[in-house]
């Protein structure tokens, strides 16, 4: 049964409606295009800055391998979830490993295992990992331990912008900078740090980037230093080309229960019909890359970071809007929720590949304005805010002292 809302919803009202109105109203709006030179601007603008993308080495997730380098190594040192790879790759940040350093904010990262059935085992888990598991270099496998530094001896001053996966660095060497921008994007959302982090901006930072992909921002309306972007901050030019295999692939999100993949497996003998699961991060990426479908469904939900990976891939996504907390990147006529609806969807997609070629177009000029366009936009314009707010409290600092 597809969606029963009526729509079109009156928009003023939004702030007002249900979360069902407003699952529906992400799945059947379309994002207003910003103009081509105003995110032009803001990408040149942000490209200029020396940025830093700073995490811990307790952290799994995003690439692994320090410092600057193209864009297909950055995947193949990655050993979990890529993340925002458009940081690295089109605004060229420096990805910086530092060690966890004794202060009581940089160990909020520890708030993501605390509903653990044993927390403590949880902890020393992730800190052994950093100090065992290797990951790929050109010289060779390392660990994170071994290329981590500590951030005491890094001269934080030296960056306009730092973005900070958790509370990477200490208050205490954030409150030395003078001129330096700070935003803190977290690896989990689920935290109580995120909570917190969307009242006020503590712990020396300045801007808060919230993971959210949204057409509305609305229920919660954003304060000014919190900005919807999303954790897999992507666009299509982070992702290989690989050739199409002969049999086309449609691939199945993780959590997908056995017994649809059963099902789809058997209605659709004539298509490859896979689960992504247990891969490398490069292998993953690749195998989205040759897919010609992603599928979504499942009672577990999930954030949809995979939605905007597998849409920048190449995929046309099809989902359950209801088993992601941004459903924004799905198009009314990709919404599937069950395994026999997907069967039908697909039959009439392989059946048309025009209709199927339009639907893949418009999914995707969705997602590059939701997921690329308009985060890098107000990235830029925050950072151009906080710059001129910041050098007009130094400059008054200095006057008074003189």
């Amino acid at each position: 049964m597809r969606h029963t809302v009526p729509w079109p919803w009156p928009k003023p009202l939004l702030p007002w409606a249900s979360r069902k109105v407003l699952c529906s109203a992400e799945v059947h709006d379309e994002p207003r295009k910003l103009a081509d030179d105003e995110t032009q601007k803001a990408l040149t603008g942000l490209s200029s800055l020396r940025i830093a993308l700073v995490k811990q080495e307790v952290q799994v997730a995003l690439p692994n391998f320090p410092g600057k380098h193209p864009i297909a190594d950055f995947i193949r040192s990655a050993t979990s979830h890529t993340g925002c790879l458009s940081l690295l790759h089109e605004l060229g940040a420096e990805l910086i490993m530092v060690r966890e350093a004794p202060d009581s904010e940089c160990r909020l990262w520890e708030q993501k295992v605390a509903r653990d059935p044993d927390p403590e085992s949880s902890r020393r888990c992730y800190r052994e990992v950093a100090r065992t598991q290797p990951f790929w270099t050109p010289a060779g496998p390392r660990t994170r331990h071994e290329v981590a530094q500590d951030p005491d001896e890094i001269d934080w001053s030296a960056y306009d912008l730092v973005v900070s996966i958790d509370v990477s660095v200490p208050e205490r060497l954030i409150q030395k900078t003078r001129h330096t921008v700070w935003a803190c994007l977290l690896s989990e959302p689920g935290m109580p740090l995120y909570r917190a982090l969307e009242k006020r901006p503590g712990w020396g930072m300045d801007l808060f980037l919230n993971q959210k992909c949204r057409v509305h921002r609305v229920r919660p309306c954003n304060r000014p230093h919190v900005l919807d972007f999303p954790w897999a901050y992507q666009s299509t030019a982070c992702h290989a080309n690989p050739p199409a295999p002969e049999r086309p692939a449609v691939s199945l999100d993780p959590h997908t229960l056995p017994g649809d993949l059963a099902i789809l497996k058997k209605g659709l003998p004539e298509m490859n019909i896979r689960i992504l699961r247990g891969l490398p991060p490069s292998d993953f990426l690749s195998g989205l890359g040759t897919s010609r479908y992603f599928v979504k469904i499942g009672p577990r939900k999930t954030w949809g970071a995979i939605l905007i990976e597998s849409a920048c891939a190449g995929c046309l996504v099809m989902g359950d809007p209801r088993s992601v907390e941004c459903p924004s990147p799905l198009l009314p006529e990709a919404i599937v929720q069950s395994s026999d609806h997907v069967l039908s969807i697909l039959r009439v997609l392989e059946a048309n590949p025009e209709q199927r070629r339009r639907l893949r177009e418009t999914q995707m000029r969705k997602v590059a304005e939701l997921a690329w366009r308009r985060p890098t936009l107000d990235l830029w314009k925050a950072f151009q805010n906080i710059s001129k707010r910041k050098s007009r409290r130094y400059r008054m600092v200095t006057y008074r002292k003189t």
